[in-house]
């Protein structure tokens, strides 16, 4: 049955979606943001300080982190990072990224990727710093996802 009152659209910034993820007005960017600084900090910095981390049976995890770490950088921080002539060049082809969803992907990506290197590096025995970055990096994804949804990006 047809009704008689008129279709009423919802108001708001954009479609049902996008009203749907504003959780009272939070600003998942700025969130974003402040999770993938944590991030590169922590890729960096942690399997450096950890000697454990860094032994010659965890080299490939430890060369996927400091990797990941340094792509995320130059994505987050391009003011400390662009002092390199390598990341200078690694940041103009990182332009794409710059669209929130393809960034939620690339870090999805980085954290299904690193979680791969530890299964298959750690064999039996498992890495918890390394599955712990590896979710971290998921997170972070997931929520450039949502702000590029909400319209933030």
């Amino acid at each position: 049955m047809a009704s008689d009152q008129p279709y009423v659209e919802m108001e708001g910034r954009g479609s049902g979606l996008s009203n749907l993820l504003q959780l009272d007005g939070m600003n998942f960017k700025k969130l974003a943001r402040k999770l993938s600084i944590c991030l590169v900090v922590a890729m960096i910095f942690v399997p450096v300080l950890l000697n454990e981390f860094a032994s010659i049976t965890n080299l490939p995890n430890f060369i996927a982190h400091i990797s990941a770490g340094v792509v995320v950088g130059i994505l987050e921080l391009p003011f400390c990072f662009t002092t390199m002539t390598f990341c200078k060049r690694l940041q103009s082809s990182l332009t794409l990224f710059e669209v929130y969803w393809l960034r939620g992907l690339l870090y999805i990506a980085i954290g299904v990727s690193l979680g791969a290197i530890n299964q298959l590096v750690a064999g039996g025995r498992s890495d918890i710093m390394a599955w712990c970055f590896a979710v971290l990096a998921v997170v972070c994804g997931i929520v450039y996802i949502v702000a590029s949804l909400n319209g933030e990006g």
